[in-house]
């Protein structure tokens, strides 16, 4: 039991004594601050970026269509880049193409059939980089697609939703 703990701690045991273990070193330490940086991106990715690459990006680069082989569905394929080579270069935004290209520095201008991002937008998404750009979980192209779709939404759709009549008293 304590070899499984010693393993999932990255510590490598170099002999045994009386008294206990020696204990050299740790394999692979894990900095605090990276784990600090990881939660916290975690977060931003969670409560803005989610809902930036939901509502402006997955129509074109998530889900069934991606365009220039490049998917924002997961981390994992947002890492592999496309075919424009590495999208971001992870902890340095200011590197990144995709930075640049929601910047309207480099062509092709992103988001292709829509308005530039605002620049607190493209600080987020800089933010979240800098940060590792970690995820919580995949996007899907349905979910968090539009933030104000609720505003569309009709009194006639609540009425048969919830069973209420908003009609005359």
């Amino acid at each position: 039991m304590i070899w499984r703990y010693l393993a999932t701690c990255g510590m490598v045991v170099i002999g045994l004594t009386a008294n206990g273990m020696v204990v050299l070193g740790q394999e692979n330490p894990v900095d605090p601050e990276h784990a600090r940086q990881m939660a916290v991106g975690r977060e931003l990715f969670k409560n803005e970026v989610r809902t930036l690459f939901s509502g402006r990006c997955l129509k074109c680069h998530g889900g069934e269509k991606t365009e220039g082989e490049f998917s924002l569905a997961t981390r994992e394929a947002l890492l592999q880049g496309g075919a424009s080579g590495p999208a971001i270069e992870l902890r340095k935004s200011s590197e990144s193409l995709l930075v640049r290209l929601i910047s309207h520095a480099d062509e092709p201008l992103m988001p292709e059939d829509g308005a530039k991002l605002d620049q607190r937008q493209i600080d987020v998404i800089a933010k979240w980089i800098d940060l590792g750009a970690p995820y919580d979980k995949p996007l899907h192209a349905t979910e968090d697609a539009d933030p104000l779709a609720w505003t569309s939404r009709t009194i006639e759709a609540a009425d048969a939703i919830y069973g209420v009549s908003m009609g005359d008293p």
